[in-house]
């Protein structure tokens, strides 16, 4: 895999040095989940970018592909069924994903302006998420991982809105609270 960013690189080499520690059913469940939602935002975002030529998409896409990576080397070393091997752009074994999916890329496909609010709703979805699952997690390699994935998600709300805002348009948060989503953005 070719790292774009060097900085999401180095964390990923980090996770040999973490020791590997008992593994609780909500931390696997957590892995599986956000092993294909990361997909998600890669699969949205890679077609995003073959419809609109702002260079946020690509951008993200290459971000995203790194994260689905982080998720991968934890899935081998806790030895759990990666529910993306061998992954098909837009083809998710979750079907709550498969819906999404199809519902994210056929609004995005509507205009430029939906297609930033879809990436800005995909990252929405993900800090609450990965919020949730580190309420569940222990793991120090997990928590590391999902922490890391955490801030890429807040870079990426920022990156979106700052988008949304600046062709004239407006975001609500449909996950985290407006609390929440404001200290993000600010």
């Amino acid at each position: 895999m070719n790292y774009e960013n060097q900085e999401e690189f180095t964390d990923l080499t980090t996770l040999k040095f973490l020791a590997t520690e008992e593994l609780s059913a909500a931390e696997a469940e957590a892995l599986t989940i956000m092993r294909e939602e990361e997909f998600l935002a890669h699969d949205v975002y890679l077609a995003m970018s073959q419809l609109y030529s702002k260079p946020i998409f690509k951008n993200i896409t290459k971000s995203e592909a790194v994260h689905t990576e982080a998720i991968r080397l934890l899935l081998i070393k806790y030895k759990l069924p990666d529910p993306a091997a061998n992954h098909v752009t837009g083809i998710f074994s979750n079907p709550d994903l498969q819906a999404l999916y199809t519902t994210l890329v056929t609004r995005g496909s509507q205009s430029l302006m939906d297609a930033l609010q879809v990436g800005a709703t995909i990252e929405d979805l993900d800090i609450y998420d990965l919020e949730n699952h580190i309420a569940d997690v222990d793991n120090k390699d997990i928590l590391f991982v999902f922490n890391n994935l955490m801030r890429g998600s807040e870079n990426h709300l920022r990156a979106f809105y700052a988008n949304i805002v600046f062709l004239g348009g407006t975001y609500s948060p449909q996950y985290i609270s407006l609390t929440r989503f404001n200290a993000i953005i600010n």
